[in-house]
This record gives C-alpha cells, structure tokens and sequence, in this order.
C-alpha cells in the first residue's frame, strides 16, 4: 500500500467531521489513508460490499476507482448534494449505472446499489456469501 496522507477536521459532534473547508473553525489533523484499490488489491477480493460514508467525496472515488468498483456486488453510499452539488450528485449515478450498478433502495441521501448482473446471478436475495464489507465511515 502507498502512504497516503489525508487531512479533516475532526468535531466532538460526530455528524460534523469533514474533509470539506466550509465554515469550519477546527484545527487540521493529518492522518493516514489508504484507497479502494489498495484495499482490494492487498486482500485479493474478488467481490465486495462497499459502504461509504465520505462526505462529498464519494464522487471522487466513482470517478478515480471506477475498475475497482465494477467488483462490488453491493455499494450502500451517501451522497452530499450539500457539498459537492445536485449535478455531480446526478453525475455520480449515472456513472454507477454506467459501471452496471442499479439503485434498488433511497433513504433520504443514502442509495443502495446492486450490480444488475449480480442480482441476476444470485437469486432473489442478490446476496454473494462470499463477498467482504469495506467500510468507508
């Protein structure tokens, strides 16, 4: 794995940690951080699920690890319209749909994705016994 480095502004309210600039009256910490393909590549997954809660940059990691998440069978993901945007939030799904993922839940921010071949594939549960959780929170 590379040593990445990554800064935010940790906040005694949990909800408030951000990678984002935005009113922020916090210190900067900096801390170390790894990407997707790393983390797939080290441990040799074939597939996965990916939850990703990271605050307006999951539009970064659609876009730079696109490869990568073609091996997800499921992606629960928060999207940020609030930081990054409506249009880049819209952009983000269509390219998930592009990569074959189709959204079969929303709450609120919060989509679930399958990857159409997988739900075909598996069953009715759509569900590979399989596959590793990757935690992006």
């Amino acid at each position: 794995m590379k040593n990445l480095l990554s800064q935010f502004r940790p906040n005694f309210n949990l909800c408030a940690n951000s990678l984002q600039q935005k009113g922020l009256k916090e210190e900067w910490v900096t801390v170390a951080a790894t990407t997707l393909r790393d983390i797939v590549d080290e441990r040799k997954f074939d597939s996965f699920s990916l939850i990703g809660d990271i605050e307006g940059y999951e539009f970064d990691v659609v876009l730079n690890d696109a490869e990568v998440l073609r091996k997800a069978s499921t992606i629960i993901l928060e999207t940020h319209a609030r930081f990054i945007g409506e249009a880049k939030t819209a952009q983000l799904l269509i390219r998930l749909e592009d990569l074959g993922f189709k959204v079969v839940d929303q709450e609120a921010s919060v989509v679930v994705l399958k990857q159409s071949h997988v739900s075909n594939l598996q069953g009715d549960s759509g569900v590979e016994e399989s596959s590793a959780p990757v935690d992006l929170h």
